[in-house]
C-alpha cells in the first residue's frame, strides 16, 4: 500500500466485541511499499500508542501489533533483511516523530527518541538473535 499505518484501517466488531473484518481505507497514496517499511510504519504507530498512552490503549495496541505480525509472517516468509528494514525503520519512525508529537513530556520523549536511536542502530547491525529479542517479539 506504501501509506500502512493504524489509522488508515476501520475495525468491524461482531456482537461479541471481537474483531471480525478488517477494511484499510485510504488508498489516495497507494504506491507499491517496501515491505520491511510498511511494517516498521505500522509497528511504529502502535509502539508510540503503548509508550505514551498505555493506560488507555497499550494493551490493545500490543494485541494488534502481535496478531498483524503472526498473520503477515503467515503470508509472507520474512528474512533477516526485511525484519532488520523494519526495525531500522520502526526506530526511524520513533526518533523523527516522537519529538514533534507533543504526547509526553521532555523526559518521556527523549527515552523513547534514545530508544528509537538504539533501534536504528542495533537493527541495522542485528545478528539474527537480536532480531528474535528485540522489542516486537517481547
Amino acid at each position: 500500500m506504501g501509506d500502512l499505518w493504524p489509522g488508515n484501517l476501520v475495525l468491524k466488531f461482531d456482537e461479541g466485541d471481537h474483531v471480525e473484518q478488517v477494511f484499510i481505507l485510504d488508498w489516495e497514496f497507494c504506491r507499491p511499499g517496501i515491505l520491511g517499511m510498511e511494517l516498521g510504519q505500522f509497528c511504529a504507530e502502535l509502539v508510540l500508542l503503548m509508550r505514551f498512552n498505555s493506560e488507555e490503549c497499550g494493551e490493545t495496541a500490543r494485541c494488534i501489533m502481535d496478531a498483524f505480525l503472526q498473520e503477515y509472517s503467515g503470508q509472507v516468509t520474512p528474512d533477516m533483511e526485511m525484519w532488520r528494514r523494519m526495525i531500522v525503520h520502526l526506530g526511524t519512525h520513533m526518533v523523527t516523530l516522537t519529538p514533534i508529537m507533543g504526547w509526553g513530556d521532555k523526559a518521556k520523549t527523549q527515552q523513547v527518541v534514545k530508544e528509537g536511536v538504539k533501534l536504528v542502530l542495533e537493527g541495522y547491525a542485528a545478528e539474527e538473535e537480536w532480531l528474535g529479542k528485540c522489542v516486537l517479539n517481547k
